[in-house]
């Protein structure tokens, strides 16, 4: 070895997090993943029977009662981010971010009265009509401030996945137990839609976890 030779050999080990949902802020963040998913099952094969599980509206309580939990913990990190510089992409802040999160929680909103409706006795037929309807444009609606891929909610993708996938999972189920024969062709491009959106996030994690494992290399290797 020659006298300028002081290299050391330096082994650094990175530990790679699921890349697909990270709930930021989640106590017990493993395990919950699992529940989650576990809870997210039972509502869409519940939904496929001709009769509901007795149990099926306490698993979609579980389901609405995360959606809430997750909503405000992505609130409140959101509005921590900087206000941006004027003309970026993520110029709408402050009032205007507030209005566009209150806009999502009304049309959860709309959808949880919609399950509870249609899960009731001897309703008229013309209520179950406008609830399905009402459940229906909600979903729609959520979906479509998660399938824009310039909006505030994809380019914060780690933050409102949790919210994502548990609505994408009430809103299958709705669908996929209300939604008129006829309309089988607007559930279709709905459920094309929502899996589409899921694919893009989930490879926008995954893609974000290998910026930050090349980050740290570099870092250590500097």
């Amino acid at each position: 070895m020659g006298q300028g030779d002081h290299s050391k050999q330096c082994v650094v080990t990175i530990k790679i997090p699921d890349p697909v949902i990270a709930f930021l802020n989640f106590q017990n963040e493993g395990d919950l993943r699992k529940k989650l998913e576990k809870d997210i099952q039972a509502v869409v094969w519940g939904s496929s029977k001709v009769e509901l599980p007795p149990n099926y509206w306490v698993n979609v309580r579980k389901l609405f009662s995360f959606l809430d939990k997750s909503y405000a913990i992505m609130f409140e990190n959101i509005l921590k981010y900087p206000a941006p510089t004027e003309g970026s992409e993520d110029a709408a802040t402050g009032d205007d971010v507030r209005n566009y999160l209150t806009q999502l929680e009304m049309h959860t909103a709309t959808l949880k009265k919609s399950f509870e409706t249609l899960l009731q006795q001897d309703i008229p037929e013309e209520v179950k009509s406008a609830s399905i309807d009402e459940g229906l444009s909600a979903g729609q609606e959520i979906l479509g401030y998660f399938a824009d891929r310039n909006g505030l909610l994809c380019r914060k993708h780690f933050l409102t996945s949790p919210f994502l996938v548990t609505v994408s999972g009430v809103y299958r189920s709705f669908s996929k137990m209300w939604t008129k024969l006829e309309d089988g062709s607007r559930r279709r491009k709905e459920m094309e839609r929502m899996e589409d959106t899921l694919i893009f996030y989930k490879n926008q994690c995954i893609q974000e976890r290998l910026d930050n494992i090349k980050m740290l290399r570099v870092q250590s290797e500097s």
